[in-house]
């Protein structure tokens, strides 16, 4: 059984939340791993982010009132305006919720990915948990931009093949038959707004991906821990049984009071 006995800083999950603390912060979601500074703190920073918060709402509520606005859709139209207008509205509620229970997330993480690491720690279990964890959130990632970029392609062939309009989302203003330079202008906008939308989403569902594992890899880690327990036997001598079993019993408490800690 392979375990780390270092301490906590020399950690692959430290440096690991290290990293995707830097990239929540990135995606507007800051301040989520207690431990590690993010370097994202100035007031220069929280005001972009603040700006940007107020663009990517007021995006999504122009989705909204296009449903009220926009008479004149094509089919093609009508349906990424329904797809759209009711996804964005729903997914845009799981960056602010994760920001309403910042605290709790942060303790949480603390206690799975510290406190409870410093106790027992196996790094082959470890290593499955980063990996993991990054496999699925390049997944989503991939996903979500590869829409947006194939968005973007399409309505560039779109103007290129027929002289048409740019228009990867429908949005309340400008009208689809407006094409004065600012209606295309506001609608480049629109779409460089929708990606900075799909960044904060991606960032809620990188921080739900890294929660779940670790909290999954957890019990493994407690497995395992439990397996080690052996060792203790193993190590001791025939003469020394007595006092293997009292390590063993205390060893056995250690795992219980993990096993509930993690439950809490």
């Amino acid at each position: 059984m392979h375990f780390s006995t270092k301490n906590y800083d020399s950690k692959k999950t430290s440096q690991y939340f290290y990293k995707a603390g830097r990239i929540l912060a990135i995606g507007g979601l800051p301040g989520y791993v207690k431990w590690c500074e993010s370097g994202y703190t100035r007031p220069v920073y929280k005001h972009i982010q603040s700006f940007l918060t107020v663009c990517v709402v007021s995006f999504v509520v122009m989705e909204v009132g296009a449903f009220f606005t926009q008479t004149n859709l094509t089919e093609r139209q009508q349906t990424d305006l329904l797809v759209l207008g009711f996804c964005h509205p729903i997914l845009m509620t799981y960056p602010f919720i994760l920001t309403y229970h910042r605290e709790r997330i942060r303790n949480l993480l603390y206690r799975l990915c510290v406190t409870l690491k410093k106790v027992y720690n196996d790094v082959e279990v470890e290593r499955r948990m980063t990996r993991s964890a990054t496999l699925y959130s390049i997944s989503i990632v991939l996903n979500i931009y590869s829409a947006l970029i194939s968005y973007g392609y399409e309505e560039m062939l779109h103007v290129i093949r027929t002289d048409g309009t740019f228009m990867p989302v429908i949005t309340a203003w400008p009208d689809v038959k407006d094409e004065s330079n600012l209606a295309h202008i506001s609608r480049i906008a629109c779409y460089l707004i929708w990606w900075v939308c799909m960044t904060r989403i991606c960032a809620a569902f990188y921080l739900i991906i890294i929660i779940t594992g670790c909290l999954c890899f957890q019990y493994t880690n407690l497995q395992s821990y439990f397996y080690s327990l052996n060792d203790i036997f193993e190590q001791a001598g025939e003469t020394d049984r007595e006092n293997a079993e009292h390590k063993y019993e205390e060893a056995f408490k250690v795992g219980i009071q993990l096993h509930a800690e993690t439950l809490w």
